[in-house]
C-alpha cells in the first residue's frame, strides 16, 4: 500500500502454512511503502511467510497485533519514528521483530 493515514485494525489472517524462502514485500499479509500516520491495530497474523512489512515509512503505529509462525513476523526496513507497542510475537522461523536502516 502506499497511502498515509489509514488504519488497519481488528482482523485474522492465517494463512495454511508457508517454505522458507528469501523474502518479498509480495508475499506480506500488511505491506505499507512509503506511507505515513498509519495504524495497524489488533491484527492477528500467522503462518505466512512475512507478517507486517513497512518500508520507506514513518509515523505509523503498530499495537496491541499478534504475529506468530510466520517466517518473519515484523519488518521494518529504511524508515523512522514508528511505534512499535504491546505486540505478541513469536514462533517465527527468521526474526520476530527486525530493524533494518531505520531510526527514531
Amino acid at each position: 500500500m502506499t497511502a498515509d493515514n489509514v488504519t488497519i485494525k481488528g482482523f485474522t489472517v492465517i494463512g495454511a502454512g508457508c517454505q522458507i524462502q528469501e523474502v518479498y514485500t509480495i508475499y506480506a499479509v500488511i505491506y505499507l511503502h512509503n506511507s505515513n500516520n498509519c495504524r495497524i491495530e489488533n491484527v492477528n497474523i500467522s503462518n505466512f511467510v512475512a507478517g507486517i512489512f513497512l518500508s520507506e515509512s514513518s509515523n505509523n503505529t503498530l499495537a496491541n497485533n499478534t504475529v506468530s509462525g510466520n517466517v518473519f513476523g515484523i519488518t521494518i526496513l529504511a524508515s523512522s519514528s514508528n511505534v512499535v507497542a504491546n505486540n505478541t510475537v513469536s514462533n517465527n522461523y527468521y526474526d520476530g521483530i527486525y530493524l533494518g536502516d531505520s531510526s527514531r
